[in-house]
């Protein structure tokens, strides 16, 4: 059993949450909403273009898998969601790999 976050929990992390859930595994999804995931998934509600203001599981993970996606189609959404998203969410998890 392993314990995974997925960073970005939306339609296709939350799929495979459940399916990682379904196989024994122990299941986090970050998301900017304040919608809950299902039961079987931990809910972490956060900004990945701003983590430091957010709770985040303080724990180490054996996988993280990054499914954020650019809010718009604009240059500065893709900048925060696949540069500064990515470089905060190894920032906030890289030492407890």
């Amino acid at each position: 059993m392993a314990d995974i976050l997925i960073a970005g929990c939306g339609y296709v992390g939350t799929a495979l949450g459940l399916r990682l859930n379904a196989s024994g595994h122990r299941v986090w999804g970050l998301r900017r909403s304040s919608i809950p995931l299902p039961e079987r998934l931990e809910t972490v509600q956060a900004d990945l273009v701003d983590l430091h203001r957010s709770d985040l599981p303080q724990r180490s993970f054996d996988t993280i898998f990054y499914l954020a996606g650019a809010g718009q189609a604009t240059e500065a959404a893709y900048r925060d969601a696949y540069v500064s998203g990515v470089r905060n969410l190894v920032s906030a998890f890289g030492d407890r790999l």
